[in-house]
């Protein structure tokens, strides 16, 4: 018989819990992959009041369809050996531009929490440029805010298979692509695609960054939660556990994350205790 069943049921709900704190931040740390920020102005690099700023992408925008859809004239244009992509040039011009001002328009409209103009326009900019990984990311961000977590893992193993095709692959890129992925699994409850994405990205980062980078020490937390909503407590507390020590030399800068990893192992060290003492096992 279980002694305390309150108190080991608030423990493991915790423990499911503890995830939705971890994406929380992750998401935060990751500005660069949704950077819902202020619009910008291009020539000053300063912040812009949206109402201007606003009027200033309509027009871009407007501009940049009609361009599109205009044919190019050839009279613009000297015709010699390399017209061909010269006018091919001036069109992938244009569509940069709509693309552009497309997706700064979702970002505005995103911060309105207008979502259906902004989905409208994220849909628009992917139309124009659907190879685009940045915009992939964006769009798999607002995707996954909008808890449509299906939608948002079909554009991340799309920009993960566009990464992988760069003629400079960058292994880190994918590395990120995958973390976000793991995350978009543990949501969906799909903890062993999660583990695979991890384990993936552990193995690539012990080869490049060696054994006791942060980098290691955040994928040990990831790992260490996905094995807690397992119900794996004792691998859990092991990662959790590895993880902290890497984080602790260098405490000042990894403060509030190894506070977070502090509270999980001291709720997950509960729990087992209380497990052991009713002589249950997790299955």
């Amino acid at each position: 018989m279980i002694n305390d069943r309150a108190g080991i049921s608030r423990g493991l709900v915790t423990i499911t819990l503890i995830v939705s704190a971890l994406i929380s931040a992750e998401t935060s740390a990751k500005t660069t992959d949704m950077p819902l920020a202020r619009p910008v102005d291009y020539q000053t690099n300063q912040a812009t009041e949206p109402s201007s700023r606003l009027k200033q992408l309509y027009s871009a925008h407007q501009q940049a369809r009609v361009q599109n859809l205009k044919p190019v004239k050839a009279s613009n244009i000297k015709v010699d050996d390399q017209y061909p992509s010269k006018l091919e040039a001036l069109h992938d011009k244009g569509i940069k531009q709509a693309a552009e001002a497309a997706i700064r328009l979702a970002q505005y409209y995103a911060e309105q929490q207008k979502w259906t103009l902004a989905e409208s326009f994220m849909g628009e900019a992917l139309q124009l440029q659907p190879d685009n990984i940045v915009y992939l990311k964006m769009a798999a961000q607002f995707a996954y805010d909008q808890k449509n977590y299906g939608q948002a893992e079909k554009l991340i193993l799309k920009a993960m298979q566009q990464v992988q095709q760069l003629p400079e692959f960058k292994p880190q890129q994918l590395l990120n692509l995958q973390d976000n992925l793991a995350i978009i699994y543990t949501v969906k409850g799909q903890y062993q695609n999660a583990q695979k994405e991890l384990q993936q990205t552990l193995q690539v980062r012990y080869q490049t960054l060696g054994e006791t980078h942060p980098d290691i020490a955040k994928n040990l937390i990831k790992l260490g939660i996905i094995n807690a909503l397992q119900k794996e407590l004792e691998k859990a507390e092991d990662q959790l556990s590895s993880a902290l020590s890497m984080l602790q030399p260098e405490e000042k800068n990894n403060a509030d994350l190894i506070a977070y990893v502090k509270r999980n192992l001291g709720e997950i060290k509960r729990t087992r205790s209380q497990l052991d003492a009713a002589g249950v096992t997790l299955q």
